[in-house]
């Protein structure tokens, strides 16, 4: 009974991603586009303590040095982004196209020297695999072609 009165409950369908992102996925020819389009990202950084701090943007390299996060002691590398992320039956990541639809980055954080995160950053889903940090938030803001 609880199946038959849901089908009936019509919803509004949002534009915006909603959720956690699919996972995996029917395997789409992976795009080649990380390396070759794309020469860094910015990212959001929040002093979570302040509630008047609107953030301040750190530009990172993709695949370049582990960058400082300014007054901390805390050290951002970008290993790879991919404009359409996805992941395969054999779990690999990847893009499915050029397209900004499901931007992500793979970063590795370090603080005092010692490693503190290695994770994935997605633009459509903030909340999703958060840098866990209790005074420092970072989100992928903006994506810098080459």
């Amino acid at each position: 009974l609880c199946f038959l009165a849901s089908c009936q409950n019509k919803e509004k369908v949002s534009k915006k991603p909603q959720g956690k992102p699919q996972g995996i996925m029917q395997s789409p020819k992976a795009v080649p586009v990380a390396g070759n389009a794309w020469k860094a990202v910015t990212l959001l950084v929040k002093d979570k303590t302040d509630p008047n701090d609107k953030g301040k943007e750190l530009e990172v390299k993709i695949g370049g040095n582990a960058v400082l996060i300014p007054n901390t002691k805390i050290k951002i590398k970008v290993e790879e982004f991919f404009p359409d992320f996805f992941m395969d039956e054999q779990n690999k990541m990847a893009s499915k196209s050029v397209s900004l639809t499901n931007p992500s980055v793979s970063i590795v954080v370090e603080e005092e020297g010692k490693p503190a995160f290695q994770g994935w950053l997605f633009a459509n889903y903030p909340d999703v695999h958060e840098f866990p940090h209790e005074t420092i938030s970072i989100r992928l803001k903006d994506y810098i072609k080459k």
